[in-house]
């Protein structure tokens, strides 16, 4: 759906709901603008699959979901900000939005970046975010010396965030699991690298680490994300303090079914380039090592109306370099 004709849409939600709701259409396929901003580039050249080393693709529940308007959580706004210690009403977002609708709490200290605070939900897209002005440096520009850094390690990161989720209406139901029931997650971490005068060695830290949750696809397979689509990302500086809040799912509503495809029907199309791939190249060979059913979505300024699902094929070539290819299921129109 068009930004424009969106917001048209959320502003006459009431006069929409009173007259039964919009009419039904068909499932479209994903534009070419679709493709490049959730899969990456069409192949280049065939690709000729030497052997097929995964299990068979999945056959059952393909489903093809439409995504749902997001609404207004006045309530999770008001709960972060009463957390974090963040005053004020909330208001509409004014200035340049690039035509989206978006609304905030906010308290700014010009005297003290760092204690800038923000909670923000953009209506038009569904994201939210709590943001700081704090990114881990520390730095006393009194003493010219680095002060001492004390970011939790990953296992304590993660079981932070887990503690946060019910603060913000989630439990580990929303997020992608192993089999066994534990909670599916990666970590990143920034980091610098300082002269420290004290031993007058050259010391490399972390200043921030972060813990990533993915969006569990209501009828299984795996969700993979461009930039913050599908994700959960929650910020750790020093002394455990939560630097920021990065979220956003899209709600999915099935609207359709995809027909199964075999492992002769991808690697034919592996050979006729109907394949989409992030890497720059490709190789022209490859052993298939692996076959997940996956739902790729764009980051939060994508607007993406339906999720659809793929096989993200996984391969190595003759030297063992791994690459990643995603195969469009039949979605029947």
């Amino acid at each position: 759906m068009h930004l424009t004709r969106k917001l048209v849409w959320l502003l006459s939600l009431p006069l929409i709901g009173s007259c039964g709701g919009p009419p039904q259409k068909a499932t479209p396929r994903p534009s070419d603008y679709d493709l490049e901003r959730i899969v990456g580039n069409q192949l280049e050249e065939p690709i000729r699959v030497a052997a097929w080393a995964a299990p068979e693709p999945q056959q059952t529940n393909l489903f093809i979901y439409s995504v749902l308007l997001p609404q207004l959580d006045e309530d999770l706004m008001r709960r972060v900000a009463t957390h974090f210690g963040v005053k004020g009403e909330i208001e509409q977002i004014r200035g340049d939005t690039l035509g989206h609708i978006g609304y905030w709490i906010r308290n700014t200290d010009p005297a003290n970046p760092k204690a800038n605070r923000e909670i923000k939900y953009w209506l038009s897209i569904g994201s939210f975010t709590y943001g700081t002005g704090d990114n881990g440096y520390r730095y006393n520009k009194e003493t010219k010396r680095h002060e001492e850094y004390h970011v939790p390690d990953k296992e304590s990161c993660k079981a932070n965030a887990a503690e946060l989720l019910p603060l913000l209406g989630l439990s580990t139901n929303d997020f992608e699991c192993h089999p066994d029931g534990r909670l599916q997650w990666y970590s990143g971490e920034s980091t610098i690298s300082y002269n420290d005068k004290s031993s007058g060695q050259r010391r490399k830290v972390v200043i921030q680490r972060s813990v990533h949750l993915n969006q569990r696809v209501p009828g299984g397979g795996v969700t993979c994300g461009v930039g913050d689509g599908g994700k959960l990302r929650i910020d750790f500086v020093t002394e455990g303090k939560i630097s920021g809040i990065e979220w956003f799912f899209r709600k999915m509503k099935k609207a359709g079914e995809a027909k199964p495809k075999s492992s002769k029907d991808i690697m034919r199309d592996l050979r006729k380039r109907n394949a989409w791939t992030w890497h720059q190249s490709a190789p022209t060979s490859m052993t298939v090592t692996n076959c997940v059913l996956a739902y790729p979505q764009g980051n939060s300024w994508l607007d993406q109306d339906y999720v659809w699902p793929f096989f993200m094929v996984t391969g190595t070539n003759n030297d063992g370099r791994a690459t990643t290819l995603y195969v469009p299921l039949d979605w029947g129109n």
